[in-house]
Formats: structure tokens, C-alpha cells, sequence
């Protein structure tokens, strides 16, 4: 005698499994949906501070721009204030301490 005797027919059963492969896979295209914008933001964000690094390396010289930079990393900078750093050396306001 079977205690825990199922009633689900397979047509139930295959109804079941389809609509969990569905779920499955809405929620893969959307996660890859997201990690595309994610990487299309992140490729626009590196386009701009590579062409804002250009213009500060051309407003100055390497040597400038690689070890302010170096300094700001090493005393916590972050994007917005290496930016803004790169920002000062095309304005011609950054003096190098060196």
C-alpha cells in the first residue's frame, strides 16, 4: 500500500518541468541582459578616461600624469578624484610637488 500515492498525471508533470525551464532561462537572458549594460557602461567609462588620460598627457608630460596618479592611488583616490585630477593637469592648475 502506498502512503504518499501521487495524483499528478504526465501531462501535469511535463507542464511542471517546461514551465521550470522557462523560468530558467527568463532568468539567464535577463542576467546576461544586465551584464551586457553592465559592460557596455564599463567600456563607455574606460573610452572617457582614456581619452581624458590623452589629453593630460598632451597638456603635460607622462612622467607627470603617471606619478600623480601613482601618488593619488597610493593615498586612497578614487575614479571621481583621479578624474579630477586629470581634469587639473589639462586646466594647467596641478603643480607637480617634484
Amino acid at each position: 500500500m502506498r502512503f504518499f500515492k501521487s495524483h499528478a498525471t504526465t501531462m501535469d508533470r511535463a507542464t511542471v518541468v517546461s514551465n521550470n525551464w522557462r523560468l530558467i532561462i527568463g532568468r539567464m537572458t535577463l542576467s546576461l541582459e544586465i551584464r551586457t549594460n553592465e559592460a557596455v557602461a564599463m567600456d563607455r567609462r574606460l573610452a572617457t578616461w582614456d581619452a581624458l588620460r590623452a589629453q593630460a598627457v598632451a597638456a603635460s608630460d607622462p612622467e607627470t600624469v603617471e606619478w600623480a596618479l601613482d601618488d593619488l592611488w597610493a593615498a586612497g583616490g578614487t575614479d571621481i578624484t583621479a578624474r579630477a585630477l586629470l581634469r587639473r593637469i589639462i586646466d594647467g592648475s596641478y603643480r607637480s610637488p617634484w
